[in-house]
């Protein structure tokens, strides 16, 4: 997606932060297209990226707590 410019990916420091989760949900390739990615990115893009991943990490963590309640 992040490659054709389709949706929020087109974002580098988003399409980073989802592909590094992608393997989650079955994505044999998401490090790879983040690692391709990553090389386009300064230190600061990879950075903010990785909170970014974190943050949605706890995200989805949280909501699946919820929805096992």
């Amino acid at each position: 997606m992040y490659e054709l410019g389709r949706g929020v990916l087109k974002d580098a420091v988003t399409a980073y932060a989802w592909y590094s989760l992608s393997h989650f949900n079955g994505d044999r390739d998401g490090f790879e297209k983040r690692d391709s990615i990553a090389k386009k990115m300064t230190f600061e893009q990879i950075a903010q990226a990785q909170a970014l991943s974190k943050k949605l990490m706890e995200q989805i963590l949280k909501n699946k707590t919820k929805q096992a309640k």
